[in-house]
């Protein structure tokens, strides 16, 4: 899309054009999931990053001046601006593996290393703990599998669900509370 015709969507969607602002989310969103896609490991949640984009976006729509600049510079600084904000709040913590000098009788030096199949091993027994609790559920069994990964909030879920599996996105999130309390007395009983 050339600049100019860009600006003139911009203005569009400033003034109310719906059809134009899904036009230019539609144009920048290739380059919000590349920008995704290659910090995926320095950003907690690449959905509600994607969504925190989309927002910015839309800010960018109501603050363009035409007079001051072209719409796609805005949108790019705001996106590396927040992809900056994004990589400083929330580094995903890798695993550091430290290591134990251990003096044995003859005054030698020796290191324990962690055993990496101890590791899977745990992975195995927490995907089995997620498997009786879904219970055969597919829904229940995609609410798990998203609060094992860290940063992903109760409404992202729901939304990744009403996508997913169709419905509304908030009576998605309300059976997700009532599924926490549920599995939460659940392990309290097998406490």
């Amino acid at each position: 899309m050339e600049e100019q015709q860009l600006n003139m969507m911009a203005q569009k969607a400033q003034m109310g054009d719906a059809e134009a602002l899904w036009g230019i989310k539609a144009h920048f969103q290739p380059h919000i999931h590349r920008l995704s896609e290659i910090s995926r490991n320095q950003i907690s949640s690449q959905c509600d990053f994607e969504e925190d984009c989309f927002k910015r976006i839309d800010e960018a729509v109501k603050i363009f001046d035409i007079e001051k600049g072209r719409f796609r510079a805005l949108v790019e600084a705001k996106l590396r601006e927040r992809l900056n904000r994004w990589k400083k709040r929330n580094i995903t913590k890798t695993r550091n593996f430290t290591s134990v000098p251990i003096i044995s009788k003859d005054g030698e030096c020796s290191i324990d290393v962690k055993d990496d199949r101890a590791i899977i091993e745990d992975n195995i027994l927490v995907n089995e703990e997620i498997a009786s609790l879904a219970g055969g559920d597919l829904r229940n069994l995609a609410i798990l599998k998203s609060w094992t990964y860290t940063g992903n909030s109760d409404t992202a879920t729901a939304t990744l669900l009403a996508q997913s599996y169709g419905g509304n996105a908030e009576s998605h999130r309300r059976y997700i509370t009532r599924f926490k309390s549920q599995c939460q007395t659940t392990l309290l009983s097998a406490v």
